[in-house]
């Protein structure tokens, strides 16, 4: 008697995600979620010309049944990029990595067509140097009916299919190329399936079953061809002949693999052979090591660090005698550094400004964000900003569970930020650094207007329909005010906003990687000149454990600068933004007024009308104000409560103790970041990673998250053990669960002060010269030209209109009958 039959096992090897960008429809963790769900055993993700999909594929699969293979899609004689047609010209080779070093190579090879091509999303290969990049590790299947193999067959017979094999077989070696059989039951699928087998028998090859997925599940259909109509810039009328009847190309469980390659004997099992034989570990294998900064003979990195971070100490703070605080918190800062081996991340920051800095004239540069919370980042002068002065919490910066590396984020005017871009191609080679890309994805608006349009609507229509939504709110699920079909087919292409459209440039981030970034991603060029992109946004860069650092451009700090320069000109003496005086009483009664058109951070309405109710006395009130006009605070309520106690409306309440020492200085409300974090910590005894864990959960949609409940099931437990119960400990709950949607940390609320309060005294003192400054650094800020021109006039600027004979090309300070006039042109570009 038999024993019970074996289940069948399956492993897809052919599958797009959105990164195959107008071609594929899902994400790749949406792709593994329906793989485990199916009981695939293995899945290879093989986008076009791309491995961008592999941080995030690796990461949803971490901890899952399901092997990750990575590969590609590689586009051959591609004449152009591949949009604006519905075929694309040009051949497919499908490349799976065997293994670690495979990859590195085929990543690689990747990112040498892309930068041969020249323009963006134009690869070109060379077959042999492909063949030379696999060094045997490069497994080839034939592909779909694109590849070299399946082409020839419809086109010229089986002995031309034959002549494509062989070539493959002499170019990447009999043992690595494998015959893919195509079954989606469309027309020719048979006949096309019999000949590849029966090429395969006869060359003694193996066969092995893909479903060349695009989607994840058949509903995806709709969304696939939506796109394949966007790509080819065609109505969905135009391009269906070209695409399938109906939802084939999803991935499918085992048992219905089983029975649709039951005819080939052997070609499903082979495909999850080869799945196990070319799994890679992302996080063992390919994950580089931190960027090494070059330090002196010597040295170590860490040694390093503590002598710049020890001379820092002495000129912020002084000697260790007189401010201990300082160098026992920066001795607890290093000590964290070391152990997490960050050291490197905080020389390269230093190192940039230092760059800046010693330029002939400085650029200006100023660190933003949580990194200003460190006093280590505050000794090395990378920010102006004093963490022990105004109480800042080093763990909402970096604790010592942190599972990526930190975000030392600095602003540098942005007239001049590429040299600063251009330092650290230099300075790492132009190989271990690039820009790191943005992904432009589907909001709902454009995802309309796209729908709108391949669904045949004329261009009036498309623009009618489009500004009946709101292009940051999500697409309702009906509309008596859009028809149906086009709302159907906007949804599919949005599909939460996480859908991938084209690849941009961050607006300030750098990679450095230890050795060559195609190691670990592809390389390619970006559409500004001389600007070369990993594949990977933010995220994804951080996923793969590449360090990025966002040198971020400031048009305020051009205007800084331009004053400056003007400044030292006249009265022969330098200025730095540290010799803004911070503590000007004009200033803050100019601030309380309104009187802000111009001044960085201070001059929308919002802060305009918040100005005069907070009357700011100080710099860390200019500081609170700022972070005031923020969705976080101003959806919580914080914002009016904190005015309320500010003015003596409602009195400030006392909750706690604990809490009470956490809001004292916002009046009993919760302002920033930070303050969320240390509630966690000192009144509900979180640890560092829980508490930073609670302050991530306050954005989005918090209250369906899982994790959120159970932070806060955590956090009345932690508050009961302290002894806060009751209505006493929903008060404290309430505080910080309403504080949803964007916030600022009080480091970055600082940061931005210090530029606001030097534009604010540029103002009233110098108002020619920032008129001046702003007039030729626009567009910047919330006003245009004829705003800015009106309230310099109310200040008493004389400003006259360009002469043919006297002024400049740009707008300028000219001494005219002893008076200095802005001299603007308005038609000027």
């Amino acid at each position: 008697m038999s024993g019970p039959e074996m289940p069948i096992q399956a492993a897809e090897l052919h599958v797009h995600s959105h990164y195959s960008l107008l071609d594929g429809v899902d994400s790749p963790a949406a792709l593994v979620a329906e793989a485990v769900r199916l009981g695939l055993s293995a899945l290879a993700i093989t986008d076009h010309d791309s491995l961008a999909a592999v941080p995030s594929f690796a990461k949803a699969a971490r901890g899952m049944p399901l092997r990750t293979v990575f590969g590609a899609e590689l586009n051959l004689d591609l004449p152009a990029a591949r949009t604006g047609m519905a075929d694309p010209p040009g051949r497919h080779l499908l490349v799976l990595a065997h293994d670690a070093a495979a990859y590195r190579r085929l990543s690689g090879a990747i990112s040498e067509a892309l930068l041969r091509g020249g323009a963006k999303g134009h690869p070109v290969y060379e077959p042999e140097e492909l063949a030379h990049a696999a060094g045997g590790g490069f497994e080839i299947l034939t592909g779909c009916r694109k590849g070299a193999v399946p082409a020839a067959l419809e086109r010229g017979g089986p002995g031309a299919a034959e002549a494509e094999l062989r070539t493959l077989m002499d170019l990447f070696g009999r043992e690595h190329v494998y015959v893919e059989l195509t079954r989606h039951g469309q027309p020719g699928d048979d006949r096309r399936c019999a000949q590849l087998a029966e090429l395969a028998d006869r060359l003694d090859l193996p066969t092995v079953a893909t479903g060349n997925v695009h989607y994840a599940r058949p509903a995806g259909f709709r969304a696939y061809a939506g796109l394949a109509a966007m790509r080819a810039r065609c109505t969905l009328q135009e391009i269906d002949s070209w695409l399938p009847a109906g939802p084939v190309a999803h991935l499918s469980a085992p048992d219905a693999m089983g029975r649709r390659y039951a005819p080939y004997p052997g070609a499903v099992e082979r495909a999850v052979s080869l799945g196990q034989e070319c799994a890679i570990d992302f996080d063992t294998e390919i994950r580089p090591s931190p960027p090494r900064f070059p330090v002196p003979d010597g040295h170590t990195e860490d040694s390093y660090l503590r002598e710049l971070v020890e001379a820092g100490l002495l000129r912020r703070y002084g000697t260790r005698e007189s401010r201990p605080d300082a160098w026992r918190q920066a001795e607890h800062e290093l000590g964290v550094v070391a152990d997490l081996g960050f050291a490197g991340f905080f020389l390269i920051a230093w190192d940039v400004v230092r760059f800046a800095r010693e330029q002939q004239p400085p650029i200006l540069a100023q660190g933003r964000g949580s990194a200003a919370n460190s006093v280590i980042v505050h000794a090395l002068g990378i920010s102006a900003v004093d963490p022990l002065r105004y109480g800042l919490l080093f763990e909402r910066f970096i604790h010592p569970d942190r599972d990526g590396p930190p975000d030392i984020d600095i602003d540098f005017q942005a007239g001049r930020r590429e040299e600063v871009i251009q330092y650290l191609y230099d300075r790492f080679g132009r190989r271990n650094c690039a820009m790191v890309g943005n992904e432009i994805t589907l909001r709902p608006r454009f995802a309309l207007r796209e729908a709108a349009r391949v669904l045949g609507y004329s261009p009036g229509a498309v623009d009618a329909l489009a500004s009946r939504v709101d292009s940051h709110e999500p697409l309702p699920d009906a509309s008596p005010e859009l028809p149906t079909p086009v709302l159907e087919l906007a949804r599919d292409l949005w599909a939460g906003g996480g859908r991938v459209r084209h690849y941009g440039i961050h607006s300030g981030g750098v990679v450095l990687c230890s050795g060559p970034i195609s190691d670990v991603l592809p390389v390619e060029w970006a559409s500004m000149p001389g600007r070369t992109i990993v594949q990977a946004d933010k995220i994804s860069a951080a996923d793969a454990g590449l360090y990025k650092t966002d040198c971020l451009g400031l048009r305020a700090l051009d205007v800084i600068a331009d004053v400056f320069a003007f400044l030292s000109e006249r009265d022969g003496v330098a200025m730095e933004l540290a010799d803004v005086p911070a503590d000007d009483p004009a200033v803050f009664d100019m601030i309380g007024d309104g009187d802000t058109v111009a001044c960085f951070q201070l001059e929308s309405r919002a802060q305009i009308a918040t100005a005069g109710p907070m009357r700011a006395r100080s710099f860390r009130d200019v500081a609170i104000q700022i972070a005031l006009i923020r969705p976080g605070p101003g959806g919580s309520g914080a914002s009016r409560r904190y005015l309320n106690r500010r003015n003596g409306r409602e009195p400030v309440p006392w909750v706690h103790p604990i809490v009470d020492a956490i809001t004292a200085k916002t009046l009993g409300t919760v302002v920033y970041q930070e303050q969320v974090m240390q509630i966690a910590l000192d009144a509900a005894g979180f640890g560092a990673t829980e508490a930073d864990r609670l302050r991530r959960a306050m954005g989005g949609s918090k209250h369906a998250n899982q994790e959120f409940e159970a932070l806060r099931r955590r956090f009345f437990h932690g508050l009961s053990a302290r002894g806060i119960t009751g209505s006493v400990a929903e008060g404290v709950w309430e505080q910080i669960a309403s504080f949803s949607g964007y916030s600022f940390p009080e480091s970055h609320s600082l940061s931005f002060a210090f530029i606001a309060l030097a534009t604010a005294w540029i103002k009233r003192y110098e108002p020619a010269a920032m008129l001046v400054g702003m007039l030729n650094h626009q567009p910047m800020g919330f006003w245009d030209a004829s705003t800015l021109i009106e309230d310099a006039q109310r200040h008493h600027v004389i400003v006259r209109p360009a002469c043919v004979n006297a002024s400049q090309a740009d707008a300028s300070l000219e001494p005219l009958t002893g008076e200095l006039v802005v001299a603007y042109a308005p038609t000027h570009p």
